[in-house]
């Protein structure tokens, strides 16, 4: 299917029993059952009414089966307790199954999705004038290694250097940093390598950890009540420790949370367009991306190996990716990333808030509401 269009007519989830589903116990595929049941009732409802709700509900399916799909395939990372969490909550009995598949995967959209689509905050430049130049790298490292803050500044200084001051996948070397550096910029020229700004990308958004831990003075009620979701969801799934680490190692400017991209694949990243899976090599991740974003650079390293020193030993690097790729994933598949693209041109285009506004009023909304759960 073309990650471009999103079928609401037709099933979207694999067959029990798919390559997909390789692996699932009786319990598991049980669980699975209930969900096909409930995107093929959503469907049947959407083609009689057409109505927004039914075209929810089919995406809220679709998310619920992604999740529990794709959690389960990380399992090696994750622990067996995300996939087990949505079947416990699909088949716990104590509510209907299609209404709980349907609560959990809007949750999941608006809590976990959203939370990496969400714009994030732009890189300041590093191009500042009261930085000095170095005639060599070591010079340069030295005073980068020396650096004690915890804010994006340094935390980009010392992921650059940690990469090399070069993109992970394109090789361009950062060129704020070869005007700083002459060893750096010959060695540059002498690779023929390209030059551009080499931003630092956060995997875990700024937004999860909204109000949690020490105040930084940017939250609000809204934002404070989303981190409150994420973070019963990640609880719930028995990762609730992502967070609890981040905090106390230096919180979400640590290395371990750090990618040294150009702006392009950076923004790729962040809306889900570009994510990272593991390989059977250690610490090698295979990339992968939509619409072939890749083949817009001449050089792209598909297969990256990340650095690892001493901050990035038992590191929380590789359950940050992981959580990542299975949310692009379930995004791109149940039409989610399409939804809240689709939410950003209506809120662009609506300049009055009127009767006929309210549906999209309220599904912008929705990411920052209390939810009460009902599972």
């Amino acid at each position: 299917m073309d990650d471009d269009e999103i079928r609401y007519d037709t099933p979207v989830l694999p067959s029990a029993g798919s390559s997909a589903t390789a692996g699932f116990n009786e319990h598991y595929t049980s669980c699975y059952n209930l969900i096909l049941e409930a995107e093929r009732n959503a469907l049947k409802a959407y083609a009689t009414t057409c109505t927004e709700s039914s075209r929810q509900n089919i995406m809220a399916a679709r998310v619920t089966g992604g999740f529990l799909i794709h959690l389960y395939s990380k399992r090696r990372i994750l622990g067996d307790g995300p996939a087990r969490s949505i079947v416990s909550q699909v088949t716990s009995g104590s509510i209907p199954a299609q209404e709980v598949i349907y609560s959990v995967g809007r949750e999941l959209r608006d809590r976990l999705i959203f939370s990496e689509t969400v714009n994030k905050d732009p890189a300041p430049s590093s191009n500042h004038p009261s930085r000095p130049s170095f005639d060599t790298l070591q010079e340069m490292l030295a005073q980068t290694i020396q650096g004690s803050g915890t804010d994006y500044r340094t935390a980009r200084n010392k992921t650059l250097a940690r990469d090399g001051y070069r993109c992970m996948l394109t090789g361009a070397f950062d060129v704020n940093s070869c005007s700083r550096n002459r060893e750096l910029a010959i060695l540059r020229k002498r690779m023929k390598a390209p030059a551009a700004e080499v931003q630092s990308c956060h995997i875990l958004n700024k937004i999860t950890l909204q109000g949690v831990g020490e105040p930084d003075g940017s939250e609000t009620a809204s934002s404070r009540a989303h981190a409150a979701g994420v973070m019963a969801i990640l609880k719930q799934f028995r990762l609730g420790h992502l967070v609890d680490k981040l905090i106390e190692k230096g919180g979400i400017h640590r290395l371990c949370n750090l990618l040294s991209l150009i702006q392009p694949l950076h923004h790729a990243f962040d809306h889900l367009n570009l994510w990272f899976d593991e390989t059977d090599e250690e610490n090698v991740y295979e990339v992968h991306a939509v619409q072939d974003i890749l083949s817009l650079f001449a050089r792209v390293n598909r297969r990256p190996h990340f650095m690892v020193n001493e901050e990035l030993k038992n590191c929380l690097t590789p359950v940050l990716l992981a959580l990542h790729a299975v949310c692009a994933r379930v995004a791109h598949m149940s039409g989610a990333a399409e939804y809240f693209d689709e939410l950003e041109r209506d809120k662009e285009d609506t300049l009055v808030v009127t009767e006929e506004s309210l549906p999209l009023l309220n599904n912008l909304l929705s990411p920052f509401a209390v939810q009460i759960s009902v599972h």
